[in-house]
């Protein structure tokens, strides 16, 4: 597989291939640019062709499989020409979705997702992330390639009162601001008095 990852305006992707257990290639340009749209992909590489023809007939979510019942084992993080980011996948009931991912935000796929992830929530970056995902996911490795998402200069970041994660000793700790803290208990509260 591959692991990709979105934090900042930057998406990190790695460049190994493999073919199960084998590596087959560790210079694979995993960034496929198909009518304006940078599509930056993980999963079969045999399944892409078919993947890139479902995104651009736009068969989001249809009612029936394919006429061969083939289902692209194709996962991608995709820039629109507008720069927005979606993640586009096709789930194992031959259906395509999409998701916006919302530029301040973070986002990873592929098999060394769960590792990229932990890595941007402990303060590193996309590129740092992918790193890390290829020194423990066996299917992620070679060259860590990184690009520079369009408009983002032009995002202002969104305030949101959400949990305020704290970094101490290099453990993540989760706080909650004074206002969120008086919601949930007054929501704890309401919930025990019904």
């Amino acid at each position: 597989m591959t692991t990709i990852a979105y934090k900042d305006g930057r998406i990190a992707y790695d460049s190994m291939i493999c073919s199960g257990e084998l590596i087959t290639d560790l210079q694979q340009n995993k960034c496929h640019h198909k009518r304006d749209i940078l599509f930056f992909m993980c999963g079969a590489m045999c399944d892409y062709e078919h993947f890139f023809n479902r995104f651009f007939e736009g068969k989001f979510r249809p009612d029936k499989q394919e006429a061969d019942g083939s289902v692209p084992e194709a996962t991608a993080i995709v820039e629109m020409i507008d720069g927005s980011l979606w993640t586009v996948a096709v789930d194992e009931d031959n259906q395509m979705w999409r998701e916006e991912i919302p530029l301040t935000k973070i986002e990873a796929m592929g098999s060394g997702k769960m590792f990229a992830l932990a890595a941007m929530d402990c303060g590193k970056s996309a590129k740092e992330a992918v790193e890390i995902a290829a020194g423990r996911d066996v299917y992620t490795g070679g060259k860590i390639n990184e690009y520079v998402i369009k408009h983002f200069d032009l995002i202002q970041p969104e305030v949101e009162e959400g949990p305020i994660i704290q970094y101490n000793n290099g453990c993540i700790e989760d706080a909650y601001s004074p206002a969120q803290s008086k919601n949930m208990v007054n929501s704890i509260l309401k919930g025990m008095i019904k």
